[in-house]
């Protein structure tokens, strides 16, 4: 990856550190928190957003059962009792920086892989825009940790209690549909075996799949989105955080 492009996402990890701060503000001047945390529903960015509250009008299969990034559980991973805290430097990393699962995927590809249309780019009115669901489960992990941390600390709760909700199915969910089937071995043995806590599975190996190229895929087709959250911007400008420091918008305004 081009050093300029990891410290611009660098800068958009920094946006999201301010989120909750920030959503406070919003609280204290009225603005409509729905619009600014979730900007599906916005504008006459729509208006190719067919069926968008027809379900049945939704495809309920990915067409031919391909994988859209094409990722298999291919990468071994061991499995590891994490004590990090959660003001450790490891949640701020701009490898989870969940703005950058926020993709523009053109026409054909959309076709091509059965996905149902969404809210058009900005910039190119071809491309419709979308959140990958890791990114999106990473979001709501994001949300958890922010809702655990103001609750230790005493402090008023950024987030509707109805969005940790909506968060905590979602990670149900994610849990359902992976189903993992790795037996974790138990008892204290193997890499557990002078440990005092009694954790399954520790030092095993599971499969993975990798999320570097999950995120290499979302840079290259990049929707461009940020939230410089300690102030309100238009929803269009929020589109103007190209990890690549490209300007599409110029190219969309004829300059």
């Amino acid at each position: 990856m081009e050093p300029q492009t990891e410290n611009k996402l660098s800068e958009n990890g920094s946006i999201r550190r301010s989120y909750g701060r920030s959503l406070m503000y919003l609280k204290a001047t009225g603005e409509d928190l729905r619009q600014w945390a979730f900007p599906i529903k916005l504008n006459s960015m729509n208006q190719h957003y067919a069926g968008a509250h027809d379900v049945s009008s939704l495809p309920q299969t990915l067409a031919d059962g391909v994988l859209v990034v094409g990722l298999q559980k291919d990468v071994p991973t061991t499995i590891v009792h994490d004590d990090r805290t959660m003001e450790d430097p490891m949640w701020e990393s701009p490898e989870f920086d969940h703005y950058v699962g926020w993709v523009a995927l053109d026409n054909e590809y959309v076709e091509q892989k059965g996905l149902p249309s969404a809210m058009r780019w900005p910039w190119d009115s071809s491309k419709g825009i979308y959140y990958v669901h890791g990114y999106h489960s990473l979001h709501c992990v994001l949300v958890l940790r922010d809702a655990l941390m103001e609750f230790r600390d005493k402090k008023h709760q950024t987030w509707k209690f109805e969005h940790i909700t909506h968060c905590l199915h979602v990670l149900r969910e994610d849990v359902i549909c992976d189903a993992d089937d790795t037996p974790r071995y138990t008892g204290h043995l193997h890499a557990n075996a002078n440990s005092t806590e009694n954790s399954s599975g520790i030092g095993q190996i599971r499969m993975c799949r990798d999320w570097g190229k999950l995120r290499q895929f979302s840079i290259d087709h990049s929707a461009c989105y940020g939230r410089p959250l300690d102030h309100y911007i238009p929803l269009e400008d929020r589109y103007k955080f190209c990890p690549d420091n490209s300007k599409p918008w110029e190219k969309s305004a004829g300059g």
